[in-house]
């Protein structure tokens, strides 16, 4: 093995997390923060909301929530003032914001229909006789494929 080649060693992940550091705050400590406060979460919404929503990053004071909906987020901003106090009530003191987050459910991106439009045969004639007259054979085989499955 030449000096210049470095070996991979495998950890666990505690191993791994015990090690990562951010802003001199361990990986660990930082997900049972984040775990502690999904739990104060949870005690202080309803079920609907505990539901639909979750913490889900903590710095300086501010705590980002992620929702599942505009509708979800709606009620959080709706909400913000009293769901800082209530934050604070229940043991988190150093909360002084909500920033909200609207994240897509993979079920809304598949719901939404691709609408193609499939040209019109003159249109199929026009890639046709475009491809007859190029050179680069490659192209030219491209191009009359892509008229024929557009028939």
């Amino acid at each position: 093995m030449s000096p210049t080649t470095k070996t991979k060693t495998f950890q666990s992940v505690a191993a791994l997390l015990a090690t990562r550091h951010t802003a001199g705050v361990s990986l660990s400590s930082l997900i049972k923060q984040l775990q502690k406060i999904q739990h104060i979460w949870t005690a202080i919404v309803s079920a609907d909301l505990a539901e639909h929503s979750r913490p889900t990053f903590y710095a300086n004071g501010r705590l980002t929530i992620s929702a599942d909906s505009p509708v979800w987020a709606n009620s959080i901003r709706h909400n913000q003032t009293s769901l800082v106090q209530r934050l604070r009530e229940h043991g988190l003191p150093e909360v002084e914001s909500i920033h909200i987050r609207v994240l897509p459910s993979d079920q809304q991106r598949r719901r939404t229909p691709v609408h193609r439009k499939n040209p019109s045969p003159d249109m199929q004639q026009v890639i046709q006789s475009t491809a007859l007259g190029i050179q680069d054979i490659e192209l030219r085989t491209a191009l009359i494929k892509l008229s024929k499955i557009l028939r």
